[in-house]
């Protein structure tokens, strides 16, 4: 409750529970803040969704007797601001200070948090990838949530994640999405963390990377057929690039005279690197030959791999499956991200140090390449667990 002078109003919440409707306290957190969701009835607190029938009221006392006062609006900021309206009013008449002027202020809908999130976005200079993902979020969720962000509750935020499920999209992705809805929802003033409960938030289990085998990228090899697409793929497995980090590279990244790849930000492109993480990428021999024959065919182009138009190719993951397709294995399981997990797996086969890889990859956390050593030492640890076990006699 709030005070002006010692004129006290109290917000109660008239809910209708199991048929019935009971007069409640709305509970009040340490700094005055009302809970739309927590209530007191004879002492026990209980939850309450927001979208439940409910009434408020108005509460204070006038010469020795108690008013009351029904709320003209349904929701919480409508009870608040009758409130304070009304302690202006008792104020004012109890010692003649002027009523202040409370000119109603118009309410900001999600809609235009959203929008003016996306105008500071932009002001960033944020990666082509960052901005999608925003914008296919604030997209999904606008579909499902109420209009004022006072007003969105559990129910809404699962309905959000619901929707991306439906759209056909991992655990980790719909995770990624549920993480960037926070990020939006903070600028209109919604901790996510406080209304969906842990239990109840969206997880993800985290997959063993899986490379390709010699084998398998003998048999993919044998059958692509274009040279452009060759090319891209070798680069990649033999890189350890992310897709998205060769696709943006220019010529001017490249020195084959020392044989490396420069990988850097490109503001005017929409293109940052992980975690804004610039690296140098060293190349084994026989890609630099390939590659110095491939810019003596394409002399003028701006971009090492680019399309016709020479802008970035967003097109390969068609071409992997194609090729995938071609030389008889299920298309679904070829993904791009795959050639540099086979990368990092061969690397510590052959014996590079965790370090020298995280340099060449850009992987910043130790424990992410760790995921790729366990793969690479399978052979190994089968061979171990066998000899442990070979002299038994059951």
């Amino acid at each position: 409750m709030a005070r002006y002078g010692n004129r006290r109003v109290a917000l109660l919440r008239s809910v209708k529970l199991e048929g019935s409707w009971r007069m409640c306290v709305p509970h009040v957190d340490t700094k005055g803040r009302v809970s739309s969701e927590l209530v007191k009835v004879k002492g026990k607190r209980l939850t309450v969704s927001p979208e439940a029938p409910s009434r408020w009221y108005l509460s204070w006392y006038e010469a020795g007797r108690k008013k009351w006062q029904k709320v003209s609006g349904n929701s919480l900021t409508d009870a608040i601001n009758e409130r304070t309206r009304k302690e202006a009013a008792l104020v004012s008449r109890m010692d003649g200070t002027p009523l202040p002027n409370f000119a109603k202020p118009e309410r900001r809908t999600v809609q235009d948090f959203t929008d003016q999130f996306l105008v500071d976005l932009k002001l960033t200079t944020p990666s082509a990838d960052g901005l999608a993902l925003y914008n296919a979020v604030i997209e999904t969720f606008l579909k499902v949530t109420p209009t004022f962000p006072e007003e969105i509750t559990v129910t809404d935020v699962l309905r959000f994640v619901n929707a991306c499920r439906k759209q056909g999209l991992s655990d980790r992705t719909v995770y990624n999405r549920y993480v960037a809805l926070g990020t939006v929802l903070r600028a209109a003033g919604v901790d996510l963390k406080k209304v969906v409960p842990k239990r109840q938030q969206p997880t993800f289990t985290t997959e063993e990377p899986e490379p390709y085998t010699h084998e398998e990228m003998e048999a993919f090899f044998k059958v692509v057929d274009d040279p452009y697409y060759k090319l891209v793929f070798e680069t990649l497995l033999k890189t350890g690039m992310r897709y998205r980090e060769l696709n943006h590279l220019e010529w001017k990244d490249v020195n084959l005279d020392a044989k490396t790849f420069r990988i850097g930000e490109k503001v005017e492109l929409g293109f940052r690197p992980k975690k804004r993480k610039g690296r140098t990428v060293s190349l084994v021999d026989d890609l630099c030959v390939k590659l110095k024959a491939w810019r003596e065919q394409n002399p003028k182009t701006r971009f090492v791999f680019g399309t016709s138009k020479d802008k970035p190719d967003n097109h390969w993951l068609e071409g992997v499956k194609k090729y995938a397709k071609k030389a008889g294995f299920d298309p679904e399981g070829w993904r791009l991200h795959r050639f540099r997990a086979t990368y990092c797996t061969w690397a510590l086969e052959s014996g590079i140090s965790l370090v020298t890889l995280m340099s060449q990859t850009g992987h910043t956390d130790l424990k992410s390449v760790m995921r790729y050593l366990k793969g690479a030492q399978k052979d190994k640890v089968q061979q171990q667990l066998n000899s442990v076990f070979a002299n038994a006699k059951f």
